[in-house]
């Protein structure tokens, strides 16, 4: 056998007390999301090294065979020239080479 008993008047007191101490709070449903985060920072990068490229002729650059920042091997084609300019130096410089070879003979026979 089980009693038990409540008493009303009491009961009542501690129930009104609790509800006068509740603080309101804003209620939100939780959701599923992806969340991305994106940081920019601006910066100078710095090459270990740097290379100044120096043309050993003078001539007309037709075509460049790298961009700024590109790796580049010992030996590899950066630079197309025109070849028109060469051609017309070597021909002017063969032309007075025949010149002075026609000299220095004609100074020899005249000589003997």
């Amino acid at each position: 056998m089980f009693v038990t008993a409540c008493e009303t008047s009491s009961s009542k007191e501690p129930l009104q007390s609790a509800v006068s101490d509740t603080i309101p709070v804003d209620l939100a449903n939780a959701s599923q999301e992806s969340l991305v985060f994106e940081e920019i920072y601006t910066t100078t990068v710095l090459p270990d090294e740097e290379v100044k490229v120096v043309s050993r002729v003078t001539s007309t650059m037709l075509d460049k065979h790298f961009q700024a920042g590109d790796y580049v091997q010992t030996g590899q084609l950066l630079f197309s020239l025109d070849p028109l300019e060469f051609e017309i130096n070597l021909a002017s410089l063969q032309a007075n080479l025949v010149n002075l070879r026609a000299k220095y003979n004609s100074a020899l026979n005249s000589l003997q």
